[in-house]
């Protein structure tokens, strides 16, 4: 193993693996996640995806089942859910570093397209949180590597196998996030050979990777076609080509030029470099002469076109373009640095230092003079934690600087900012893990009685369902993405409006515990509808109020909890 193999490996356990564990579930996504899998693991249907016993047909099954077989082997927590986003990522950068050596003939531009990819703020972001696009992402990735292998192939034999490969990535990129699987290699391949006047290299060995992608899919296909007809008119229909089309209330819609910015931010550190990418030798030097150049700018550019058109947005969507982004920094910067010019990278490195500096008199201001402050007195070291990731920053972007050597001035700049990435996972402010982390809260709160009836709004019943091990939670108002769900005739009943609700408690009445855990603002406008709770808790963000049963004792809540707000009411 070499000394690059070792830094990489290194990097990646510190920064993907090592805290995966360390935040609460954020909810909806990583909590809906989670509980669609713990669902199959219980139930043992493999087949049909279950969102708090709901049907939930937006997505096929693969990432749930990726999820799952974490969950068997490390248990029920946050670690096991984020594994497969975070080995997906280390595996993309793999794939990655190998193939850049391959067709680049170095070792170094190898070692940085791996390294940049990395350590892209949203390519770490997204890669240790539990969504399904990390995953989406490598078989993407793998699914382009198999086909330029192919490309490259001398031998039919080859050929055959390379495209083989590239069918069954896209196969798995269908069963984990659908149709894009097959519509993203099309989109970049296409232009690609169009490019190299090849296209006829497409309608000779298309029909491998076809027969392979779909000899992939059929199995389940068939299965969920079986056990549920009509999954496959919502999933085609609704959630590809009417998302694609046309704005769909609730499915973000954002004008054309939204990823531009999401791509700027996403890349840093590395986008501080880009105006070295911009002088007239590196563009000279740039322009895709080779083959290998032009397939990745096709491989970044198509989709990333492909997704500005799209009518709904989400800023996961480009994940897909930063292999081939992270590729072409590095060929960039090693031309740069081969040209022995190292002045430029000088300047952005002392520049990156100002800034992190203004950014630490920024937190400092912000802790002293704001109101309220970010942070409160009982987690005030999380501000000493960011304030050391700033300051080490800037001492080794400093040093980027000083030294002479150009490999050495790009791993120091590399290397900056890891500590301050790395204590993202801990310097969260408790206002928002109390707001977008539910399952922290329901944790301070007291157990409930297993008998209990649980009703939540339809952002907080995944960690209602995650938390307590529970697949029956009511809806009450609006039914968001549980609405198509919904319409069938065995979960109907789970929809509640506020006269519905309170003629629940009233059939209820002393028998059983009826539990409502909700969004304060959502609780706010029921409340005056509502009869008074038997115990009302609350994080001013989130409301936790059982209206009937015998109450948990206060002492209990009050124990267990030092910023959970309680307050006893008399029935």
């Amino acid at each position: 193993m070499t000394k690059y193999s070792e830094m990489l490996i290194f990097i990646f356990v510190f920064l993907y693996i090592v805290p995966l564990g360390v935040r609460p579930l954020a909810s909806p996504d990583e909590t809906r996640y989670g509980e669609i899998s713990r669902e199959m693991l219980v139930s043992g249907d493999w087949v049909v995806p279950h969102l708090n016993g709901i049907r939930y047909f937006e997505k096929p099954v693969l990432g749930y089942w990726l999820n799952a077989l974490a969950m068997k082997v490390f248990g029920k927590n946050a670690f096991a859910i984020r594994f497969p986003s975070a080995v997906a990522t280390g595996l993309c950068a793999w794939l990655l570093f190998f193939w850049a050596k391959r067709h680049f003939g170095s070792r170094t531009v190898a070692f940085f397209s791996a390294l940049v990819f990395l350590l892209c703020f949203q390519v770490m972001g997204i890669g240790v949180f539990c969504v399904l696009d990390s995953v989406f992402s490598f078989f993407v990735t793998a699914a382009m590597i198999a086909f330029f292998w192919g490309y490259t192939q001398t031998t039919q034999q080859g050929k055959r196998i390379s495209y083989s490969l590239c069918g069954i990535a896209c196969g798995l990129g269908f069963l984990t996030k659908g149709l894009l699987g097959f519509v993203l290699p099309v989109i970049i391949i296409l232009p690609f050979l169009l490019w190299e006047r090849r296209l006829q290299e497409f309608w000779r060995f298309a029909w491998i990777a076809m027969i392979t992608a779909i000899l992939v899919v059929l199995p389940w296909s068939i299965m969920i076609y079986r056990r549920e007809p009509d999954f496959w008119h919502y999933f085609v229909w609704t959630e590809h080509v009417s998302r694609f089309l046309t704005p769909q209330p609730g499915q973000h819609s954002f004008p054309v030029w939204f990823f531009i910015p999401i791509l700027v931010g996403g890349a840093l550190p590395w986008t501080f470099l880009l105006p070295l990418g911009l002088t007239r030798d590196s563009l000279k030097k740039l322009w895709p002469k080779t083959t290998a150049l032009r397939f990745a700018l096709c491989w970044f550019g198509m989709p990333f076109i492909f997704f500005s058109l799209s009518k709904g947005k989400l800023g996961t969507y480009i994940l897909p373009c930063f292999a081939p982004l992270a590729l072409l920094i590095s060929v960039v910067l090693y031309r740069y640095i081969r040209l022995g010019k190292t002045k430029g990278l000088s300047i952005i490195a002392g520049s990156v230092t100002v800034i992190s500096l203004l950014l630490l008199a920024a937190l400092i201001l912000g802790q002293c003079l704001g109101s309220p402050p970010l942070y409160t007195s009982p987690e005030i070291w999380k501000a000493f934690v960011a304030g050391f990731g700033l300051i080490l920053w800037g001492v080794l972007s400093l040093t980027s600087s000083r030294v002479k050597n150009g490999h050495t001035k790009l791993l120091y700049f590399a290397c900056a900012p890891i500590v301050f990435m790395f204590s993202g996972h801990f310097i969260l402010p408790n206002g928002l893990i109390a707001e977008k982390m539910p399952t922290e809260f329901l944790s301070t709160l007291p157990d409930i009685p297993k008998d209990s009836i649980l009703v939540s709004d339809n952002y907080q019943a995944t960690s209602g369902s995650w938390f307590y091990g529970r697949d029956d939670v009511y809806l009450l108002g609006r039914m968001g993405e549980y609405a198509y769900g919904l319409r069938y005739d065995d979960s109907h009943h789970r929809e509640l409006d506020v006269d519905q609700f309170n003629q629940l408690l009233k059939k209820c009445r002393s028998k059983q515990s009826v539990i409502l855990f909700t969004k304060a603002s959502r609780y706010n406008d029921y409340k005056a509808r509502l009869p008074q709770p038997t115990l009302e808790m609350t994080n001013r963000y989130l409301v936790f109020a059982q209206f009937t049963g015998a109450r948990p004792s206060l002492d209990l809540v009050r124990s267990q909890s030092n910023f959970v707000l309680g307050r006893e009411v008399s029935p």
